[in-house]
């Protein structure tokens, strides 16, 4: 998360990575006999929910009006991102082992919640009153990636266990807690959302 500066307060991510877990689902239709040998495209939709974590920081209260060094705060705030992509996908089928590249266009709604704030040790800084609110935001996604995948078994050319590893990168936009009331400007503390995704699986296709 990138600082906040301009405010009163500044806030300070941690650290900027981290490992989450996630889940997803989708189909995916493929157009055999319409394009050009041996390359064949793949036409998808997939819904990925990437799990809830903290954020964790450091705020220096008065940032701009005392001079440092100063008591601090540390913070904590909670992310969530719901992601739709439409995904094409350009698979090389001249192999039984098949590279293939893939983007994806869609939204995120991506959720900001519950902050805290707590004193760090040794400081005298007090947690503020007025805190800020949870906010959700539907913002614009993207992907692209690329992987290798392998049919373990094929019946008529139609219906076949495919293994695939692959890796994606994934920008999901901004999420942002909303404003506190006693809050002076009108910026939001705000985290830019993206993740580096490794993905081994099996798909069955149809």
């Amino acid at each position: 998360m990138s600082p906040v500066t301009g405010l009163t307060n500044l806030y300070a991510e941690n650290s900027a990575v981290k490992t989450r877990f996630f889940y997803g689902f989708g189909a995916e239709y493929d157009f055999d006999h319409i394009t050009v040998q041996p390359i064949t495209l793949g036409l998808g939709v997939s819904l990925y929910d990437l799990s809830t974590y903290n954020i964790a920081g450091i705020e220096t209260p008065g940032v701009n009006i005392l001079p440092y060094p100063q008591d601090t705060l540390n913070y904590t705030i909670k992310t969530k991102n719901l992601t739709v992509l439409f995904e094409p996908k350009l698979i090389y089928t001249a192999f039984h082992l098949q590279p293939y590249v893939l983007g994806g266009l869609g939204y995120a709604r991506n959720t900001l919640s519950n902050f805290s704030e707590y004193t760090s040790p040794g400081s005298l800084a007090a947690p503020s009153t007025s805190l800020y609110p949870n906010h959700t935001t539907t913002v614009f996604a993207y992907e692209v990636g690329s992987g290798l995948q392998y049919a373990f078994w094929n019946h008529s050319n139609s219906h076949a266990i495919i293994f695939h590893v692959e890796y994606r990168y994934l920008n999901l936009g901004q999420s942002r807690l909303g404003r506190a009331s006693e809050q002076t400007t009108n910026q939001n503390i705000h985290v830019n959302n993206t993740s580096n995704i490794v993905d081994i699986g099996i798909t069955y296709r149809i």
